[in-house]
């Protein structure tokens, strides 16, 4: 699990979603018609590596991805459609 983040692209090593930074903002393909900020990006690209991975229901992953998802306004039963 790893992201590489340049000044205008975040791509993940485990999922072919990406953040493209346009002139509104940044864009994550798997939460299409929203916009974020270079850090709400980030943090939306490391859910959907969580998403992807999907692990264990008591791995403490996915006491991250509970925290993530309201910082950035997530509902993965609405957003995610992996």
């Amino acid at each position: 699990m790893s992201l590489k983040v340049d000044s205008d692209r975040i791509a993940s090593t485990v999922t072919e979603h990406h953040a493209v930074n346009g002139p509104d903002g940044w864009v994550v393909t798997w939460l299409p018609g929203r916009t974020f900020d270079r850090n709400a990006a980030i943090t939306a690209m490391l859910l959907v590596e969580i998403y992807v991975i999907d692990p264990p229901p008591r791995n403490p992953m996915w006491k991250l991805a509970g925290n993530w998802e309201r910082e950035i306004g997530v509902d993965r039963q609405q957003d995610w459609q992996g």
